[in-house]
């Protein structure tokens, strides 16, 4: 009986309660950190965790949204022309009561723009330049890993040629985000089409062995338009006041090629300081032209990438971070340092050079590595990636 009267209860106060989902308000963010006005017409995406189903909702005029949502847990976009977009991976919003819950999102008027660049995965026959032609086998397990490495980036668009080996090398990535692969052309006229729609915002680019550099240089960087021939070069540019490039490796290890870096302000890479992926942290940042090592401690999380580098391992300062972190800034000008540490280590060195967003970070994880390019305005997009 007492089931039977709930859900006549239910059926008879919907509106008070009974539905689940989220409603809210899309507000600016201050450069102060405090909260500005709300914000009309921002698209909001919600991604079930299983990636079965999306859902989305508009704010109106006012800047507030409701939307219905079954119960679960869902990475979140928020979207506008006029500000950065926001990315909730690699954390979760989640519905799980039969109630609207509040989730207010805020963005920020756009400051860096951070273009991630690729070339295609491996294709099936070597020597074609086909436009028809597939990834092969190994290109199919990049192209996943590829989605695996920057699904927590905070990628809000994905750009390919028309090449039927660049959109599946972005391809699952893309469905991951909800996101269609958009077509460019050329590296200039991609440039101005970033610019113009995602100042601001964290951007997927996919294409060929000859285009990495282009693409860069139409960005504003100052790097080789050599013709590359490995498939697991990550370049990392960011774009504010000035252009740097760093040049990391993702997935399964290819042939050794050369670098590709314009290394004109400091980039920190972080690590989590346990032992399990050593290797793996080598692979990823042994093109990045890294100038110095810091650990908080003996773990062997960038012993291999000291020995392949010859780089000592500098002890860190946990008693201040932050001094401590801003002194390393000023002894390596436009290094790469790399710096591991346990979460709150890390934490605390991304609040020191104003990192933004500050990202999740689960004990039970160890194989995020988090860039971060401090630029000569104090502005410093934080790329949770993962290896």
């Amino acid at each position: 009986m007492r089931y039977v009267v709930l859900s006549i209860l239910c059926s008879v106060f919907i509106l008070a309660g009974c539905s689940s989902g989220k409603q809210g308000l899309a507000y600016l963010r201050e450069a102060d950190g405090s909260i500005g006005a709300p914000i009309a017409d921002v698209e909001i995406t919600f991604i079930k965790e299983d990636r079965s189903s999306v859902f989305t909702a508009t704010t109106d005029a006012s800047g507030s949204y409701s939307i219905e949502l079954p119960q679960a847990r869902y990475v979140v976009l928020a979207t506008h022309p006029d500000f950065e977009d926001y990315n909730s991976a690699p954390g979760f919003s989640v519905v799980n009561s039969s109630r609207m819950q509040t989730m207010n999102v805020f963005l920020r008027q756009p400051r860096v723009t951070t273009v991630l660049v690729v070339r295609h995965a491996e294709k099936l026959d070597p020597n074609s330049n086909d436009q028809t032609e597939p990834l092969s086998p190994d290109g199919e397990v990049r192209a996943r890993d590829l989605a695996e490495a920057l699904y927590r980036a905070g990628i809000t668009a994905v750009y390919s040629t028309d090449f039927v080996r660049t959109l599946a090398t972005a391809q699952n990535l893309a469905d991951s985000l909800n996101l269609q692969p958009l077509l460019y052309n050329s590296p200039a006229q991609l440039a101005t089409q970033i610019q113009n729609d995602h100042n601001g915002d964290v951007v997927l680019v996919v294409g060929h062995s000859n285009t990495a550099g282009a693409v860069a240089n139409a960005l504003g960087a100052s790097v080789s338009t050599q013709t590359i021939s490995d498939y697991d070069n990550l370049y990392v540019v960011t774009v504010g006041a000035q252009t740097n490039v760093v040049n990391l490796q993702y997935g399964a290890d290819s042939t050794s090629d050369l670098e590709k870096n314009a290394n004109v302000m400091p980039t920190l890479l972080l690590v989590q300081n346990t032992a399990l992926g050593g290797q793996l942290v080598s692979h990823v940042a042994e093109k990045a032209e890294v100038d110095a090592i810091y650990s908080s401690s003996s773990d062997a999380a960038v012993q291999a990438l000291a020995t392949e580098l010859g780089l000592p391992i500098n002890a860190l300062d946990v008693s201040d971070v932050e001094a401590s972190t801003q002194q390393i800034l000023t002894d390596h000008g436009n290094g790469v340092i790399v710096i591991a540490g346990s979460n709150d280590v890390l934490r605390e060195a991304l609040d020191a050079v104003g990192g933004y967003p500050i990202p999740a970070m689960f004990s039970s994880e160890d194989d995020n590595i988090f860039v971060v390019t401090p630029h000569v305005d104090g502005e410093a997009r934080v790329l949770n990636l993962r290896y």
